[in-house]
């Protein structure tokens, strides 16, 4: 142990016997200031500023053995225990010094009381010699602790000391210890127990955790079960509770995350909020096609206008992103929907220049650099794509073989009520085998006539569906029909022009454009849904 050197000052005023000090100064040995040995083991308590007055009242009393003085209050504590023999008693104490007898001047240890061999029910009065003022003096039973174990029936002399333990399941707090002191009273009880921290933990349904240990302060690691890449910290608190750190693990997604059309799943994922106009918003991810960014993040203001982010993976920050050649229309791809149907708050100057990922044109991959600011890539702080997210879950039997009919009331272009022959028919919902337009929405006048749309999700706009060569006999195609026995109404738009789904020939991959020409309604030789499975 480390202590201070103080040189004592002779001060003939509080120790007028000790005179020889002055001629022969001594070290005194302190503990470093800030340290006592609690109050658990003091005997006897008394107002003074001095330390010699506090050393001279523990040299007078047998059973003392140490010393503590706070000389902010004017205090001196006398031990019956000292830090010589139980070095693990010393606490940290603002403002108090701690000395053992063990390092008091021998000027002051060389008096009468050293050769009078006084008894610890004793006190030294000098030359009056060993005075029992301690004798008959006792304590009744030490003050009871909730959830210690018994307490011991008294009387106890003074000095003695009572030793608390707590029951099983519960931690002690603060120094364990009373003693019996010379005003007939115990010191005063700190001490408590704590109700330890429950065996089965808060984060079990989503981790790995392992309670190896129910006390105050115990720390655990683990992982979440269905990404281990983390790691979790739990701590036992002072309230007998366990801090929780699962919300960050997600359960395990569903089968169609990681399927090639990828589903919605609810995530609260990281996310640079320098530039976020959905604040505090639900989170959800999906996989794109991107191995540059293989996942993209959405905070919803609403589940028409999100906030678009990309990830490298579902632990890690997702990060804004710029567009090198628009405003950011062609980002609502990455959520299913289409670029000419994007609408945008236009605030991409108000946004602070940081690090995300960037593209210019549709389908190229991203690149991680400086976007926004003063940057050309820009970023906005909404967007809204025509698709609700999340939208609701596809059947499985839509990805099955054979196909199945989804009645779903899904979201149609109806801009133009002349253009749609069945405006207000029941609807149905089909994949399509084009990856250009995924889903064929059939909107029924009856069940061998109806009006096609085309739709990139479930959740975006179906849109309506030019044929270059010809008057869109061939997309009875899309609900395995045939060009040669198709009929349809066509409408020519003279004043105004559509964007939608056009392609020339069977077979032939969709493109987006616009035009003045497209069915307003199908015969195919095809009754919907006819025999097939519908859900």
């Amino acid at each position: 142990m480390t202590f201070l050197s103080l040189y004592v000052v002779c001060v003939l005023a509080f120790i007028p016997k000790c005179r020889s000090l002055c001629s022969k100064p001594e070290i005194i040995n302190f503990s470093p200031q800030g340290f006592s040995l609690g109050i658990g083991h003091t005997f006897k308590t008394f107002p003074t500023p001095s330390v010699f007055a506090c050393m001279e009242m523990c040299i007078s009393y047998p059973m003392c053995r140490s010393i503590d003085l706070n000389r902010e209050i004017g205090e001196c504590r006398l031990q019956v225990k000292s830090s010589v023999t139980d070095p693990g008693l010393l606490v940290s104490t603002p403002n108090t010094f701690h000395m053992d007898k063990e390092h008091f001047p021998q000027t002051l240890m060389d008096n009468v009381c050293q050769t009078l061999s006084c008894d610890n029910k004793t006190m030294c009065r000098g030359y009056s010699g060993c005075v029992p003022v301690l004798d008959g003096k006792t304590c009744g039973s030490p003050p009871s602790v909730p959830n210690a174990g018994a307490i011991p029936a008294g009387p106890f002399p003074v000095g003695h000391t009572h030793n608390y333990t707590c029951n099983v399941h519960y931690t002690p707090v603060h120094e364990s210890y009373t003693t019996c002191q010379e005003n007939g009273k115990w010191s005063n009880v700190l001490f408590r127990c704590q109700e330890e921290c429950p065996v089965h933990h808060p984060d079990a349904n989503l981790t790995n955790v392992k309670v190896t240990s129910t006390s105050i302060g115990t720390t655990l690691s683990y992982t979440c079960h269905w990404n281990k890449s983390m790691t979790l910290n739990s701590t036992c608190k002072a309230d007998g509770t366990w801090t929780s750190s699962a919300s960050i693990c997600p359960t395990a997604p569903p089968d169609c995350f990681d399927t090639h059309d990828s589903c919605w799943y609810q995530f609260n994922f990281a996310y640079d909020t320098a530039f976020n106009g959905c604040p505090d918003g639900d989170r959800f991810v999906r996989r794109t096609k991107y191995s540059s960014a293989p996942f993209v993040g959405v905070v919803l203001c609403s589940p028409t206008r999100y906030k678009i982010l990309l990830g490298a993976n579902l632990t890690g920050t997702f990060l804004n992103v710029g567009d090198g050649d628009g405003q950011g229309e062609d980002l609502c791809e990455l959520v299913g929907g289409l670029e000419m149907n994007a609408y945008l708050p236009g605030d991409y100057r108000n946004a602070p220049e940081m690090t995300g990922y960037a593209r210019k044109y549709l389908g190229e991959e991203f690149q991680l650099q400086p976007i926004a600011g003063e940057t050309t890539w820009r970023c906005n702080s909404w967007y809204q794509c025509a698709v609700q997210i999340p939208g609701t879950p596809e059947p499985d039997c839509m990805s099955a073989t054979p196909l199945c009919w989804y009645s779903f009331n899904v979201w149609l272009d109806n801009s133009c009520n002349s253009c749609n022959a069945c405006s207000g028919g029941q609807i149905f919902v089909k994949r399509t085998n084009y990856t250009s337009a995924p889903f064929l929405a059939v909107q029924l006048c009856s069940s061998t006539g109806y009006k096609l749309f085309l739709g990139s999700s479930l959740g975006g706009k179906f849109m309506h569906i030019a044929d270059a060569s010809g008057t869109g006999e061939d997309h009875c195609e899309l609900v395995g029909g045939s060009e040669l026995s198709a009929s349809t109404g066509t409408v020519y738009m003279i004043s105004s022009s559509y964007f939608g789904y056009r392609r020339h020939h069977v077979g032939e991959q969709f493109s987006l454009g616009s035009f003045n020409e497209f069915p307003r309604y199908y015969e195919c030789g095809v009754p919907i849904p006819g025999t097939d499975i519908v859900v």
